[in-house]
């Protein structure tokens, strides 16, 4: 009876032994620890998120999947993070999308002049099937995301006064992205585009480099280019879009219930973070005004001329990328 009673014993254990090793075993590849670039300053309700956002990844993945943000673009240039995401050396990246536009030629539609109504209209256009399948086209060249928001417009920030009209635009230098479609409107409006890293833009300003540059007013903020540029148009010509990407290659070495449970989080917080930074956006300008950084603020109502101005940009994008044109039918039938 003993011998008998000690056999069940034995079964018993090994059935909970089998039954703790497999909820364990749910996620069985090794801990690992991702890095998540960003130009985001530590010290931002944004940054806050992004923090909540790891932890509950963390729990998700029952530690398998630990995110270590970098801040204040601590990786280095937005090239050189989606490069880095790409291989997988960069595990999470968030930056401008317009510099996806280099991988497929559809994509030049996001940075079209006046192209969005508002966030609104993106988001309308963003859940379209036809957008959909665009974004999913980047996990071919190794970059994962599903979403993405207007953080803000790109506004043109000066050194010397304020531009009122399309003439005051003529013969000003002014920064703007390494994208075809950013550069071909500042010259449509009769202005001079010069390319310069993110981290040089202060001293660009300073120095005399360039007149102005276009930029959300985080980005102003993160690049302190008030202190040398206090002159702002408002002009919603260039709409920053972006998001979270993931590398393809670490979703991949995830075991497949982690890869999932990321993902969940993903869908979970990204509408949290678009809203933070869009709205982190919209309250820098009031920062920059009571702390006396602006000596002014114009914004432009009329602007059909500018929008006639650029015209010929959407006709000359949509005729040498494959892929454009579509998409401006898609976006116009959702507006």
């Amino acid at each position: 009876m003993k011998s008998r009673m000690n056999r069940i014993a034995a079964l018993v254990l090994t059935g909970i032994m089998t039954i703790s090793a497999t909820a364990v075993g749910a996620f069985a590849a090794d801990p690992v620890t991702w890095k998540f670039a960003t130009n985001t300053l530590e010290e931002t309700e944004t940054a806050k998120v992004y923090l909540e956002m790891a932890e509950k990844v963390k729990e998700a993945t029952n530690g398998e999947v630990t995110i270590e943000p970098y801040f204040g673009g601590a990786l280095g240039a937005e090239a050189d993070v989606i490069q880095n995401v790409q291989t997988g050396n960069i595990q999470m990246g968030h930056f401008s999308f317009a510099m996806l536009a280099n991988f497929e030629p559809a994509w030049n539609v996001l940075d079209l002049p006046f192209i969005f109504d508002s966030r609104e209209h993106f988001a309308r256009y963003v859940e379209t099937p036809e957008c959909q399948e665009l974004m999913a086209k980047f996990q071919d060249v190794g970059i994962w995301f599903n979403t993405m928001g207007i953080q803000g417009y790109r506004q043109t920030n000066m050194v010397k006064g304020v531009l009122k009209s399309v003439e005051d635009y003529k013969g000003k230098t002014i920064r703007v992205m390494d994208n075809a479609v950013q550069m071909g409107t500042l010259e449509a409006l009769g202005a001079i585009p010069i390319t310069v890293p993110y981290s040089d833009v202060y001293n660009a300003l300073n120095m005399g480099v360039c007149d102005g540059w276009t930029a959300i007013y985080t980005g102003m903020n993160e690049t302190s280019s008030c202190e040398v540029a206090p002159y702002v148009t408002e002009v919603p010509m260039f709409a920053c879009v972006t998001g979270i990407t993931i590398s393809q290659k670490a979703l991949d070495a995830l075991s497949p219930e982690a890869a999932e449970a990321v993902k969940e989080v993903y869908a979970e917080y990204m509408p949290k973070v678009l809203d933070s930074m869009y709205n982190e956006d919209m309250q820098y300008r009031t920062v920059f005004e009571e702390a006396g950084l602006l000596k002014e603020v114009y914004t432009i109502e009329d602007t059909q001329p500018f929008i006639d101005a650029v015209s010929p940009v959407w006709e000359t994008v949509a005729a040498e990328n494959e892929g454009v044109q579509d998409q401006i039918d898609i976006i116009n039938s959702v507006r």
